[in-house]
């Protein structure tokens, strides 16, 4: 019962304490100031003479006489010493008043003495319960205080070395990222380098052959390419997404520059190449280099000095990028789908271990939806020929695109034994496929609720799929025959 009381004492006594501490500081500096500050006798004898009985807002106001600030005579006293206290207090809790109202520079030498200001809202070291979060002094058992502030302690420690544990981690990452990086920058720029020296290497038959359908065309949709991927890069730069905008020129280069066009448009081997095709490639691997300098400034430069004649002091890094037109969409659409019909029979070759100079034949059931870029088909996989038909030879290797069968005749090529068992896989791959996605349809919650996009796709994807299950079973037939 007495705790309480003797908590309020001590609080009493404190507030007490830092009275007589603020009125003595106030006596010093006014005796040194006026010891020191002779032409400011007048203005300082006021100051000198102010005792612990004087009243705070008289006090106040004499002060406010003597620093000529201009304030009002009407503003309260209260406001105008909050604000004091405020604007005069710097970061080393020093009163900076005194050495201007007596006209003096504010040093050590002129025996200014520091005055501090006692904040009752900041918690001192005899606060232990403010530290301890505990706001009502009476409520707090030293025991209580000192487990609270242990638990406190505790839970820093345990915060900070989370942090640092987070941290590591975090560099560990960046280090683990850059280290499985560095090979594969490595081997960029060696393909960069290589696609260089095969350029450089061609022999330019300037006008003295003809060119080649395939080449042509080739270029064509590379220009394109290069368009649609500068502009596509732009945007991204406008919104600050470096990664993906080095990752869209990376592919570009790798997958479409190298993996295309430069093996459509390579003349047979000790052969010339066109003057036009070689000027065209010229102009690709340009701008090609120049949408790599941000991210490889050192080698892009080199190559672009050696690339063509140049002009004195000139240097990719001052270069304007080339002008980009419109992009024609129809077109890329059309290379993407001859694409993948290059890609379907590369991996029968694959499959049925035939070798890239065994030629073979294609077989277009129904309509051919790029029969146009049949040269460029034809050069990429070593094809005798392509022809429409309405029904496939039997024995034949048949993949889809969209709805379109291609088949390419093997019947003289295949392990019969071999290919049925994969056809029989196959097949239950895509019969259970189609099974899921029926399911799906004949579910009319599903129907009812999902967008009229996603119910088109999983039709789509039921008649793919029944096409594609149809060729196999009509192969299926055809080598069980035999």
């Amino acid at each position: 019962m007495l705790e309480p009381l003797v908590y309020q004492d001590d609080d009493e006594t404190r507030r007490q304490v830092h009275q007589e501490r603020r009125h003595a500081d106030g006596q010093d500096v006014a005796h040194d100031l006026a010891a020191q500050a002779v032409n400011a006798a007048p203005e300082m004898e006021q100051f000198a003479l102010v005792r612990k009985d004087v009243e705070l807002p008289d006090e106040r106001d004499n002060l406010r006489q003597h620093r000529g600030d201009g304030r009002a005579a009407d503003t309260p006293p209260e406001a105008i010493d909050e604000q004091r206290v405020e604007r005069l207090v710097d970061d080393h809790r020093i009163d900076g008043s005194v050495h201007r109202l007596a006209r003096m520079p504010r040093s050590p030498q002129h025996g200014v003495q520091a005055q501090i200001h006692v904040r009752d809202d900041v918690p001192h070291e005899d606060d232990r319960h403010v530290v301890a979060g505990i706001t009502d002094r009476r409520l707090a058992r030293p025991e209580k205080v000192e487990d609270r502030i242990e638990q406190q302690q505790r839970c820093e420690t345990e915060c900070q070395a989370d942090d640092e544990v987070q941290h590591h981690d975090v560099a560990q990452d960046v280090l683990r990222r850059l280290v499985v990086s560095l090979p594969e920058a490595h081997n960029f720029c060696n393909k960069i380098w290589n696609a260089f020296r095969l350029i450089k290497g061609w022999t330019n038959a300037e006008g003295s052959i003809p060119v080649p359908e395939d080449a042509h065309l080739a270029v064509q949709w590379f220009e394109q390419r290069l368009d649609a991927a500068s502009v596509e890069m732009a945007d991204l730069f406008s919104k600050y997404r470096l990664s993906e905008a080095l990752m869209l020129v990376y592919k570009l280069f790798w997958d479409e520059f190298s993996s295309y066009l430069l093996e459509i448009v390579k003349p047979a081997y000790g052969q010339p190449i066109n003057g036009f095709i070689y000027s065209m490639v010229i102009n690709c691997f340009e701008r090609l280099l120049e949408l790599l300098h941000p991210f490889m400034p050192f080698i892009t430069e080199e190559l672009w000095q050696q690339l063509r004649q140049r002009e004195p002091g000139a240097s990719l890094m001052v270069t304007r990028l080339s002008e980009t037109f419109e992009v024609n969409e129809k077109f890329l659409q059309e290379f993407e789908v001859a694409k993948e019909i290059i890609s379907n029979i590369r991996s029968i070759r694959l499959q049925k271990n035939i070798a890239m100079k065994e030629q073979l034949r294609l077989q277009v059931i129904g309509n051919h939806p790029v029969e146009k870029l049949n040269s460029v088909i034809m050069k990429m996989c070593n094809l005798s020929s392509i022809m429409v038909v309405y029904n496939k030879a039997e024995g034949a290797a048949s993949f889809m695109i969209g709805t379109t069968e291609f088949a390419v005749p093997l019947i003289d090529m295949l392990d019969i034994d071999a290919e049925i068992n994969r056809l029989l896989a196959e097949l239950k791959h895509k019969e259970s496929f189609l099974q899921g996605i029926v399911k799906k349809l004949s579910n009319e919650k599903f129907v009812n609720n999902a967008p009229a996009a996603v119910i088109e796709l999983e039709r789509k994807k039921q008649a793919d799929a029944e096409s594609i299950i149809k060729s196999l079973k009509e192969s299926l037939t055809i080598l069980l025959k035999r």
